[in-house]
């Protein structure tokens, strides 16, 4: 029987791209449990699990199999990732910078008698040669310290702004009001802006993004 081995076709994948992961080597027809921890810059350790069958060749394939127990239950390449749980543990407060930063994924395969197989998966934020620069003008500095409120406090501020920024920000101060009117507490809130019943076409994904573009902006550059 040929060495209990992990193999991956990309070894440090995009965060968005889809890793096959095979498991070979190990006893035929026999599960075989796979275990995936990813460790974050903040330090935080979040593991994904599934046992399967191996086939007649002792092998294992993660994109083709549906595992019979685990932290997902159907067929899915990247299940080990999408659904892994917290570890207990302690966290940090992050490095800056550290988004950049590849992702470590702990790959481990056993079965009963012992075989065992590790391998470590990098995934990475962006190719190589893109770098991130932060973009914050006086602005959105403004904005992200006195609020969005304070363009329309202080008129020197607001005239700094082109009608579209002030029509989208007056816009969305009347949909936050219009959610306070009907909502008395955060599920309501939650709900009226989810479905639009307070008027209007109201997205609550979208408004908080509208505001996060006034905070700060982020470019990625090749």
């Amino acid at each position: 029987m040929a060495s209990p081995v992990i193999l991956v076709d990309q070894p440090t994948p995009l965060f968005d791209a889809t890793v096959a992961i095979e498991v070979r080597g190990f006893p035929a027809r026999q599960p075989v449990t796979i275990t995936a921890i990813q460790t974050y810059p903040n330090m935080s350790r979040w593991q994904g699990r599934a046992t399967f069958m191996s086939d007649d060749e002792g092998c294992v394939y993660v994109a083709r199999q549906a595992p019979i127990s685990g932290t997902y239950d159907d067929v899915a390449a990247m299940g080990l990732i999408w659904s892994a749980e917290l570890l207990p543990g302690q966290t940090r407060t992050p490095p800056p910078g550290s988004i950049m930063q590849p992702k470590p994924v702990q790959l481990e395969a056993t079965s009963p008698d012992g075989t065992r197989a590790e391998l470590m998966l990098e995934r990475h934020v962006a190719g190589p040669g893109v770098t991130r620069m932060l973009i914050r003008t006086e602005g959105m500095h403004r904005a992200a310290e006195y609020g969005i409120v304070a363009n329309f406090r202080f008129p020197q501020h607001n005239a700094r702004l082109s009608p579209q920024t002030r029509t989208e920000q007056l816009s969305w101060l009347r949909r936050v009001l219009d959610w306070q009117t009907v909502a008395d507490d955060a599920e309501r809130f939650a709900a009226h802006g989810a479905d639009g019943s307070c008027g209007g076409s109201i997205d609550l994904h979208r408004s908080r993004s509208t505001y996060a573009r006034w905070h700060q902006r982020y470019v990625l550059r090749r």
